[in-house]
């Protein structure tokens, strides 16, 4: 459920929405991920907003958006834009499958 908030906060927010489905929601289970396995949320915001940094670079469409105020272009989604939603949604999940395999290998005996 927390996944469809921030979705759907990130939509309304003008994010569009099979960028906030792919990216977004990738993102979401990212952190989810690192709250889960590090208890630390300082991390977690520190993880957002990095990557609210690099992917303003991918997603900003147009020249006067900014990481404080994203504005997007209008009209229909072109394919470049779905491959590097798609590109960024699997850095996300490799990025999440990571974090799990790094606090399994530290508990482990």
């Amino acid at each position: 459920m927390p996944s469809i908030i921030f979705i759907a906060a990130h939509i309304a927010g003008g994010v569009p929405w099979l960028a906030g489905v792919l990216v977004v929601g990738s993102a979401s289970v990212l952190f989810a991920v690192v709250m889960l396995e590090t208890n630390k949320l300082p991390l977690v915001v520190a993880l957002h907003v990095t990557t609210n940094i690099i992917q303003d670079n991918f997603l900003r469409t147009v020249p006067d958006s900014s990481l404080f105020h994203a504005t997007f272009a209008g009209g229909l989604v072109d394919s470049d834009r779905i491959h590097t939603w798609i590109a960024l949604a699997l850095i996300n999940a490799l990025a999440a499958i990571a974090v799990i395999g790094w606090s399994r290998h530290a508990r482990a005996p």
